[in-house]
């Protein structure tokens, strides 16, 4: 009699004891969950805030009718290597961004139009840049940059397993480096 009195006066049985830790347990769980999915929403919007920043500075370095470029140690010699690696080097702290990332992990595409001829476009916005897809002088020009964005929360990747992919356009006006 006077141990259930004890065992009373500390807590309860073992039963209250039990089932209290299991309905902890449940909880954390569901708080955990719940922290991670924000966490995981944070780095959605960080990645597609980086996407869109990328697209822009490809297309910043495009319109400048520049040829070359250094990034690090490496030097480009075609106008579309560097809108290129200019957009990956953007991309620099994404997990599979920046210039020496896996292969496929960031995409660029150019695409520009002559809208001095009925906006004839040259190069296709679903290729990788290549030739006169980077325009000519007073040509507009549009750089698109694709990632896809992995989750980490089981949940969210049960609900995207392969991800979602991010896209972000910017167009600009070349700059009149020759005669228009």
């Amino acid at each position: 009699m006077v141990k259930t009195r004890m065992l009373r006066l500390r807590g309860g049985s073992r039963v209250q004891r039990g089932q209290a830790l299991v309905e902890f347990t449940i909880v954390v769980l569901v708080f955990l969950l719940f922290v991670f999915g924000i966490l995981d929403c944070a780095r959605l919007f960080q990645s597609w805030s980086a996407v869109q920043h990328s697209a822009r500075e490809g297309a910043r370095y495009g319109i400048t009718g520049r040829t070359t470029c250094t990034f690090g140690s490496s030097t480009f010699s075609t106008r579309t290597d560097c809108i290129v690696n200019s957009a990956k080097n953007a991309t620099t702290g994404m997990l599979g961004g920046g210039i020496n990332g896996p292969v496929g992990s960031v995409l660029v595409a150019c695409q520009s139009f002559n809208y001095n001829n009925s906006y004839n476009a040259r190069g296709d916005s679903s290729q990788p840049c290549s030739g006169t897809s980077a325009g000519l002088q007073c040509d507009a020009e549009e750089v698109k940059v694709t990632y896809n964005h992995k989750f980490i929360t089981p949940l969210l990747q049960f609900a995207a397993p392969s991800g979602i992919d991010l896209v972000g356009r910017q167009r600009m006006i070349n700059e009149p480096f020759g005669p228009c």
